[in-house]
C-alpha cells in the first residue's frame, strides 16, 4: 500500500498540486515520509542498500527466466520448468512492488533534501520543457485503470517540439503485444491538475523558456559538447555494465540501458534512447524503448547520472 498519496517521478518531481503550495505538497511528503520510517521502513543509505539487493535478485530472476524461456523454445521444458516460470513471475513481481515502494522513498528525499529550491510550477507551452523532462523517468501512483500497467508520459513520436495539449499518459502495455495486438492502448488527456508540478527549479534549463532551450540546443557548438558527454555517458555506463537508475522496464524492472542510435539521425533529439536490457533485434527480446526525444530529458539525465546538466 503506497503512502506517497500523488504522482512522483524518479527526478523528485510531483504531479498534481493545482490547488495546494508547493510548502503545503512538501510538508504532506515530510510527514508520509517520517510516518513511514516510524513504521520501520527503511530510507537514506540503507534503503539505497536494499534497493540495490533487490536489482541483483531482479537481474538473477530475469535471468533464469530468459533461460526457460530458451528451453521451451527448443522444446526442452517440462513440468518443472513450467512451475518454476510461475513462481518466477511471482517472486518477480512482489520483487517490482518492493522497488516501487523504494523508488518512492527516493523521491521523498530529493524533495525534503532539495526543498529550499522546489517551487509550484504551472505548465504551458512556454514551460512545458520541465515536465517533457520528466517523460523518460520511473513514476510510481500512476497505474492504468484499464488493465493496472504503469503509465508513463508521452506525446506523439512525429511531434518534435510537443505544446502542452500535446502530452497524455499512455499505458506502457502499448510497447507489448500478444496475438498481433497491443497488450493495451489505454491513453489520458493531460487534466489541469497535472499540469501543476512540484519540482526542484534551480537547474538553470528550467529557469528558461521552451523557446530559448530550444535555441540555445540549436547551436552547433553547444549541441557538440552535449553529444560528446552523453557519448562519454554512453561509454562510462556500458564499461561499468549498469543502466540508468532513474528509469526502469516495466516488465523486467532493471534499469534500462543507454544507447546511441546506430546510422543517420535526425539531430540531436533523434540519437539516443533507452531500452531494456533484455532488448533484442526483430522482436526476439523485450520490446521496450524510450526515446530521449526532447533536450530538457537530456538534460536531466546528464544532471542524475554526472551531476551536471547542459547549461
Amino acid at each position: 500500500m503506497s503512502w506517497f498519496k500523488r504522482i512522483a517521478t524518479g527526478l523528485g518531481t510531483v504531479i498534481g498540486a493545482m490547488v495546494e503550495t508547493a510548502a503545503i505538497v512538501i510538508d504532506e511528503v515530510k510527514r508520509g515520509y517520517e510516518s513511514y520510517k516510524a513504521r520501520g521502513g527503511m530510507t537514506g543509505s540503507a534503503a539505497k542498500a536494499e534497493r540495490a539487493r533487490r536489482s541483483d535478485a531482479l537481474k538473477d530472476i530475469n535471468e533464469e527466466l530468459a533461460d526457460i524461456r530458451r528451453r521451451a523454445r527448443q522444446g526442452r521444458a517440462g513440468d518443472a520448468e513450467r512451475r518454476r516460470w510461475d513462481d518466477l513471475r511471482q517472486q518477480r513481481a512482489q520483487t517490482i512492488q518492493e522497488q516501487d515502494q523504494a523508488k518512492e522513498v527516493d523521491a521523498a528525499e530529493k524533495i525534503i533534501d532539495g526543498a529550499e529550491g522546489i517551487n509550484k510550477v504551472v505548465i504551458n507551452d512556454g514551460n512545458v520543457h520541465i515536465i517533457t523532462a520528466n517523460a523518460f523517468a520511473d513514476v510510481v501512483n500512476k497505474s492504468c485503470r484499464i488493465c493496472g500497467r504503469k503509465m508513463k508520459l508521452q506525446w506523439r513520436r512525429d511531434i518534435d517540439s510537443p505544446s502542452s495539449e500535446d502530452l497524455f499518459w499512455g499505458c506502457t502495455g502499448w510497447y507489448f503485444q500478444g496475438d498481433g495486438r497491443r497488450r493495451c492502448s489505454h491513453t489520458e488527456r493531460l487534466d489541469a491538475n497535472d499540469r501543476a508540478l512540484v519540482v526542484n527549479t534551480t537547474m538553470p534549463e528550467f529557469q528558461t523558456s521552451q523557446d530559448d532551450l530550444s535555441a540555445i540546443l540549436g547551436i552547433p557548438d553547444i549541441q557538440k559538447t552535449v553529444v560528446e558527454r552523453v557519448d562519454d555517458l554512453v561509454s562510462d555506463l556500458d564499461a561499468r555494465k549498469t543502466g540508468v537508475e532513474i528509469a526502469t522496464c516495466p516488465v523486467h524492472g532493471e534499469a534500462l540501458v543507454l544507447k546511441k542510435k546506430t546510422g543517420a539521425a535526425r539531430g540531436l533529439l533523434d540519437m539516443y534512447h533507452l531500452r531494456c536490457p533484455y532488448w533484442l533485434p526483430n522482436d526476439e527480446g523485450c520490446p521496450f524503448i524510450e526515446k530521449l526525444k526532447s533536450g530538457s530529458q537530456l538534460a536531466v539525465l546528464l544532471k542524475s547520472e554526472t551531476g551536471t546538466g547542459i547549461l
